[in-house]
Protein backbone atom coordinates (compact mmCIF):
# COMPACT_ATOMS: atom_id res chain seq x y z
CA UNK A 1 0.00 0.00 0.00
CA UNK A 2 1.13 3.56 -0.73
CA UNK A 3 0.50 5.74 2.31
CA UNK A 4 2.76 8.68 1.43
CA UNK A 5 0.58 11.19 -0.50
CA UNK A 6 1.70 10.59 -4.08
CA UNK A 7 0.73 11.84 -7.53
CA UNK A 8 1.64 10.02 -10.75
CA UNK A 9 1.71 12.48 -13.66
CA UNK A 10 1.40 10.70 -16.99
CA UNK A 11 2.41 11.83 -20.47
CA UNK A 12 1.86 10.07 -23.79
CA UNK A 13 4.80 7.73 -23.13
CA UNK A 14 2.98 6.19 -20.18
CA UNK A 15 0.60 4.17 -22.39
CA UNK A 16 3.03 3.19 -25.15
CA UNK A 17 3.92 -0.23 -23.61
CA UNK A 18 0.27 -1.18 -24.14
CA UNK A 19 0.43 -0.26 -27.85
CA UNK A 20 -1.02 3.26 -27.63
CA UNK A 21 0.79 5.75 -29.92
CA UNK A 22 2.87 8.70 -28.80
CA UNK A 23 1.52 12.20 -29.45
CA UNK A 24 3.58 12.49 -32.63
CA UNK A 25 2.61 9.01 -33.83
CA UNK A 26 -1.07 9.79 -33.29
CA UNK A 27 -0.81 12.93 -35.41
CA UNK A 28 1.07 11.01 -38.10
CA UNK A 29 -1.60 8.30 -38.20
CA UNK A 30 -4.29 10.90 -38.89
CA UNK A 31 -2.27 12.30 -41.79
CA UNK A 32 -1.31 8.88 -43.17
CA UNK A 33 -4.32 8.29 -45.45
CA UNK A 34 -3.42 11.43 -47.43
CA UNK A 35 -6.28 12.50 -49.68
CA UNK A 36 -8.48 9.66 -48.47
CA UNK A 37 -10.73 11.40 -45.93
CA UNK A 38 -13.78 9.18 -46.33
CA UNK A 39 -13.31 7.97 -42.75
CA UNK A 40 -13.99 11.54 -41.57
CA UNK A 41 -16.69 12.36 -44.12
CA UNK A 42 -18.59 9.34 -42.78
CA UNK A 43 -19.09 11.27 -39.53
CA UNK A 44 -20.72 14.24 -41.21
CA UNK A 45 -17.76 16.49 -42.03
CA UNK A 46 -17.52 18.22 -45.39
CA UNK A 47 -14.92 16.61 -47.64
CA UNK A 48 -13.22 19.95 -48.31
CA UNK A 49 -13.00 20.66 -44.56
CA UNK A 50 -11.61 17.19 -43.87
CA UNK A 51 -8.97 17.51 -46.60
CA UNK A 52 -7.94 20.93 -45.34
CA UNK A 53 -7.66 19.62 -41.76
CA UNK A 54 -5.42 16.70 -42.74
CA UNK A 55 -3.31 18.87 -45.04
CA UNK A 56 -2.78 21.58 -42.41
CA UNK A 57 -1.98 19.05 -39.69
CA UNK A 58 0.63 17.43 -41.94
CA UNK A 59 2.19 20.76 -42.89
CA UNK A 60 2.23 22.05 -39.29
CA UNK A 61 4.65 19.32 -38.16
CA UNK A 62 3.35 19.80 -34.60
CA UNK A 63 4.68 17.60 -31.81
CA UNK A 64 1.11 16.46 -31.12
CA UNK A 65 -2.38 16.93 -32.47
CA UNK A 66 -3.35 18.53 -29.15
CA UNK A 67 -0.95 21.42 -29.62
CA UNK A 68 -2.08 21.83 -33.24
CA UNK A 69 -5.77 22.01 -32.30
CA UNK A 70 -5.14 24.56 -29.56
CA UNK A 71 -4.02 27.03 -32.23
CA UNK A 72 -6.57 25.99 -34.85
CA UNK A 73 -10.00 26.06 -33.16
CA UNK A 74 -11.78 25.69 -36.51
CA UNK A 75 -10.56 22.09 -36.55
CA UNK A 76 -11.43 21.14 -32.95
CA UNK A 77 -14.54 19.07 -33.68
CA UNK A 78 -13.09 17.15 -36.61
CA UNK A 79 -9.83 16.79 -34.69
CA UNK A 80 -11.54 15.24 -31.66
CA UNK A 81 -13.40 12.82 -33.93
CA UNK A 82 -10.15 11.86 -35.67
CA UNK A 83 -8.46 11.23 -32.29
CA UNK A 84 -11.36 9.05 -31.16
CA UNK A 85 -11.38 6.97 -34.36
CA UNK A 86 -7.63 6.41 -34.24
CA UNK A 87 -7.40 5.56 -30.51
CA UNK A 88 -10.45 3.31 -30.13
CA UNK A 89 -8.73 0.49 -32.02
CA UNK A 90 -6.04 0.34 -29.31
CA UNK A 91 -8.51 -0.36 -26.48
CA UNK A 92 -7.80 -4.08 -26.49
CA UNK A 93 -7.74 -5.31 -22.92
CA UNK A 94 -6.04 -8.56 -23.90
CA UNK A 95 -2.83 -6.52 -24.16
CA UNK A 96 -2.88 -6.30 -20.37
CA UNK A 97 -2.98 -9.99 -19.69
CA UNK A 98 -0.43 -11.46 -22.10
CA UNK A 99 1.76 -13.84 -20.11
CA UNK A 100 5.22 -12.40 -19.38
CA UNK A 101 4.20 -8.96 -20.63
CA UNK A 102 4.28 -7.29 -17.24
CA UNK A 103 4.75 -3.55 -17.24
CA UNK A 104 4.56 -0.57 -14.94
CA UNK A 105 0.78 -0.90 -14.55
CA UNK A 106 1.40 -4.27 -12.89
CA UNK A 107 4.18 -2.78 -10.76
CA UNK A 108 1.92 0.04 -9.54
CA UNK A 109 -0.86 -2.40 -8.70
CA UNK A 110 1.60 -4.54 -6.74
CA UNK A 111 2.53 -1.52 -4.60
CA UNK A 112 -1.10 -0.51 -4.04
CA UNK A 113 -2.83 -3.86 -3.43
CA UNK A 114 -3.05 -5.78 -0.20
CA UNK A 115 -6.80 -6.40 -0.19
CA UNK A 116 -9.84 -4.79 -1.74
CA UNK A 117 -10.95 -3.47 1.66
CA UNK A 118 -7.59 -1.72 2.12
CA UNK A 119 -7.31 -0.43 -1.45
CA UNK A 120 -9.10 2.91 -0.85
CA UNK A 121 -6.51 3.69 1.85
CA UNK A 122 -3.87 4.30 -0.82
CA UNK A 123 -3.09 8.03 -0.85
CA UNK A 124 -2.56 8.11 -4.62
CA UNK A 125 -3.85 10.37 -7.38
CA UNK A 126 -3.35 9.92 -11.12
CA UNK A 127 -3.01 13.04 -13.26
CA UNK A 128 -2.89 12.16 -16.94
CA UNK A 129 -2.59 14.10 -20.18
CA UNK A 130 -3.81 11.03 -22.08
CA UNK A 131 -7.30 10.42 -23.45
CA UNK A 132 -7.19 6.65 -23.03
CA UNK A 133 -8.64 4.90 -19.97
CA UNK A 134 -6.20 2.00 -20.01
CA UNK A 135 -4.77 2.37 -16.50
CA UNK A 136 -8.08 2.57 -14.65
CA UNK A 137 -9.53 -0.24 -16.73
CA UNK A 138 -6.49 -2.43 -16.09
CA UNK A 139 -6.71 -1.87 -12.33
CA UNK A 140 -10.47 -2.49 -12.32
CA UNK A 141 -10.16 -5.80 -14.17
CA UNK A 142 -7.20 -6.93 -12.06
CA UNK A 143 -8.98 -6.05 -8.79
CA UNK A 144 -12.06 -8.01 -9.88
CA UNK A 145 -9.88 -11.06 -10.58
CA UNK A 146 -7.77 -10.75 -7.40
CA UNK A 147 -10.59 -10.11 -4.96
CA UNK A 148 -13.35 -12.22 -6.48
CA UNK A 149 -15.74 -9.50 -5.33
CA UNK A 150 -18.69 -8.19 -7.40
CA UNK A 151 -17.81 -5.43 -9.90
CA UNK A 152 -19.94 -2.97 -7.91
CA UNK A 153 -17.73 -3.45 -4.83
CA UNK A 154 -14.57 -3.13 -6.89
CA UNK A 155 -15.90 0.05 -8.51
CA UNK A 156 -16.72 1.55 -5.10
CA UNK A 157 -13.17 0.89 -3.90
CA UNK A 158 -11.48 2.15 -7.06
CA UNK A 159 -13.55 5.33 -7.21
CA UNK A 160 -11.74 6.46 -4.05
CA UNK A 161 -8.60 6.88 -6.17
CA UNK A 162 -8.75 10.09 -8.27
CA UNK A 163 -8.04 9.71 -11.99
CA UNK A 164 -7.77 13.23 -13.38
CA UNK A 165 -7.73 13.47 -17.19
CA UNK A 166 -6.72 17.09 -17.77
CA UNK A 167 -7.51 16.78 -21.50
CA UNK A 168 -10.64 14.72 -20.96
CA UNK A 169 -11.09 11.04 -21.76
CA UNK A 170 -12.69 8.89 -24.43
CA UNK A 171 -15.92 8.46 -22.51
CA UNK A 172 -16.40 7.14 -19.00
CA UNK A 173 -16.08 3.44 -18.32
CA UNK A 174 -19.39 1.77 -17.38
CA UNK A 175 -18.44 1.56 -13.69
CA UNK A 176 -17.50 5.26 -13.58
CA UNK A 177 -20.89 6.81 -14.38
CA UNK A 178 -24.59 6.03 -14.48
CA UNK A 179 -25.15 8.25 -17.53
CA UNK A 180 -25.73 6.14 -20.63
CA UNK A 181 -24.84 9.13 -22.82
CA UNK A 182 -21.35 9.46 -21.35
CA UNK A 183 -20.26 5.86 -20.86
CA UNK A 184 -18.45 3.61 -23.29
CA UNK A 185 -17.00 0.17 -22.60
CA UNK A 186 -13.29 -0.46 -23.01
CA UNK A 187 -13.45 -2.01 -26.46
CA UNK A 188 -12.18 -1.67 -30.02
CA UNK A 189 -15.75 -1.35 -31.35
CA UNK A 190 -15.76 1.53 -33.84
CA UNK A 191 -19.49 2.17 -34.05
CA UNK A 192 -20.86 5.64 -34.67
CA UNK A 193 -22.16 5.82 -31.10
CA UNK A 194 -18.79 4.74 -29.70
CA UNK A 195 -16.85 7.30 -31.74
CA UNK A 196 -19.20 10.15 -30.91
CA UNK A 197 -19.17 9.30 -27.19
CA UNK A 198 -15.36 9.14 -27.20
CA UNK A 199 -15.01 12.40 -29.12
CA UNK A 200 -17.44 14.19 -26.81
CA UNK A 201 -15.27 13.37 -23.81
CA UNK A 202 -12.08 14.84 -25.33
CA UNK A 203 -11.13 18.38 -24.35
CA UNK A 204 -8.77 20.62 -26.29
CA UNK A 205 -7.18 22.99 -23.79
CA UNK A 206 -6.53 26.57 -24.84
CA UNK A 207 -4.60 29.32 -23.12
CA UNK A 208 -7.85 30.65 -21.69
CA UNK A 209 -8.95 27.34 -20.22
CA UNK A 210 -6.26 26.65 -17.64
CA UNK A 211 -8.85 27.04 -14.88
CA UNK A 212 -10.83 24.02 -16.05
CA UNK A 213 -12.15 21.73 -13.37
CA UNK A 214 -9.57 19.11 -14.33
CA UNK A 215 -6.52 21.38 -14.12
CA UNK A 216 -7.72 22.88 -10.83
CA UNK A 217 -8.10 19.35 -9.42
CA UNK A 218 -4.67 18.37 -10.76
CA UNK A 219 -2.96 21.35 -9.13
CA UNK A 220 -4.75 20.65 -5.85
CA UNK A 221 -3.57 17.03 -5.86
CA UNK A 222 -0.01 18.08 -6.67
CA UNK A 223 0.02 20.72 -3.95
CA UNK A 224 -1.29 18.25 -1.37
CA UNK A 225 1.15 15.48 -2.32
CA UNK A 226 4.55 14.77 -0.86
CA UNK A 227 5.83 12.76 -3.82
CA UNK A 228 5.48 13.29 -7.56
CA UNK A 229 6.37 10.75 -10.24
CA UNK A 230 6.44 11.93 -13.87
CA UNK A 231 6.10 8.97 -16.26
CA UNK A 232 6.32 9.10 -20.06
CA UNK A 233 6.43 12.88 -19.75
CA UNK A 234 8.34 15.39 -21.90
CA UNK A 235 8.10 18.33 -19.45
CA UNK A 236 6.71 20.75 -22.02
CA UNK A 237 6.97 24.24 -20.53
CA UNK A 238 3.28 25.01 -21.11
CA UNK A 239 2.11 21.79 -19.47
CA UNK A 240 4.41 22.30 -16.50
CA UNK A 241 3.01 25.80 -16.02
CA UNK A 242 -0.56 24.53 -16.22
CA UNK A 243 0.23 22.03 -13.48
CA UNK A 244 1.55 24.81 -11.28
CA UNK A 245 5.08 23.42 -11.35
CA UNK A 246 7.64 25.86 -9.99
CA UNK A 247 11.00 25.97 -8.25
CA UNK A 248 9.26 26.70 -4.96
CA UNK A 249 6.80 23.82 -5.33
CA UNK A 250 9.40 21.24 -6.32
CA UNK A 251 11.75 22.24 -3.52
CA UNK A 252 9.07 21.11 -1.06
CA UNK A 253 8.40 17.75 -2.76
CA UNK A 254 10.17 14.48 -3.48
CA UNK A 255 10.11 14.42 -7.27
CA UNK A 256 11.19 11.78 -9.77
CA UNK A 257 10.69 11.49 -13.51
CA UNK A 258 11.57 9.54 -16.61
CA UNK A 259 13.57 11.00 -19.48
CA UNK A 260 13.36 8.15 -21.99
CA UNK A 261 15.01 9.04 -25.29
CA UNK A 262 16.22 12.47 -24.19
CA UNK A 263 19.67 13.75 -25.04
CA UNK A 264 21.99 15.05 -22.32
CA UNK A 265 21.20 18.62 -23.38
CA UNK A 266 17.44 18.00 -23.24
CA UNK A 267 17.76 16.45 -19.79
CA UNK A 268 19.76 19.42 -18.56
CA UNK A 269 17.10 21.81 -19.87
CA UNK A 270 14.40 19.96 -17.92
CA UNK A 271 16.50 19.95 -14.75
CA UNK A 272 17.19 23.66 -15.04
CA UNK A 273 13.49 24.36 -15.43
CA UNK A 274 12.81 22.70 -12.08
CA UNK A 275 15.94 24.09 -10.40
CA UNK A 276 17.50 20.61 -10.27
CA UNK A 277 14.81 19.51 -7.81
CA UNK A 278 14.21 16.11 -9.44
CA UNK A 279 15.57 13.61 -6.93
CA UNK A 280 15.61 10.71 -9.41
CA UNK A 281 15.80 11.38 -13.15
CA UNK A 282 16.41 8.98 -15.98
CA UNK A 283 18.56 7.49 -17.37
CA UNK A 284 17.53 8.01 -20.97
CA UNK A 285 17.43 4.29 -21.80
CA UNK A 286 14.97 3.38 -19.01
CA UNK A 287 11.29 2.94 -19.75
CA UNK A 288 8.65 3.46 -17.07
CA UNK A 289 8.83 -0.09 -15.71
CA UNK A 290 12.60 -0.17 -15.19
CA UNK A 291 12.56 3.39 -13.94
CA UNK A 292 10.11 2.58 -11.15
CA UNK A 293 11.95 -0.61 -10.26
CA UNK A 294 15.06 1.52 -9.69
CA UNK A 295 13.31 4.38 -7.87
CA UNK A 296 13.74 4.36 -4.10
CA UNK A 297 11.02 7.01 -3.89
CA UNK A 298 8.55 4.63 -5.54
CA UNK A 299 9.58 1.49 -3.68
CA UNK A 300 9.72 3.03 -0.20
CA UNK A 301 6.99 4.54 1.98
Amino acid sequence: MITTPTVFILGAGASIPYEFPSGQALADSICEPGENVGWLVAYGFEESHAKRFVKELRRAQSESIDSFLEDRPEFKEIGKTAIAIRLIKYENQEQFFIVNKRNWYTLLLKRMYSSLDEFPNNTVSIVTFNYDRSLEHFIFEALCARSGKPPSEVAAALQKIPFIHVHGQMGFLPWQTSSDNDKRPYATTESEVAVRTAAKGIKIVSEGNEESEEFVAARRSINDARRLHFLGFVYHETNMRRLGASFELFDKKEVSGTCFGMTDAEQDLVLRRVNYSLKHFGPANQGNHEFLRNSKLFLSD
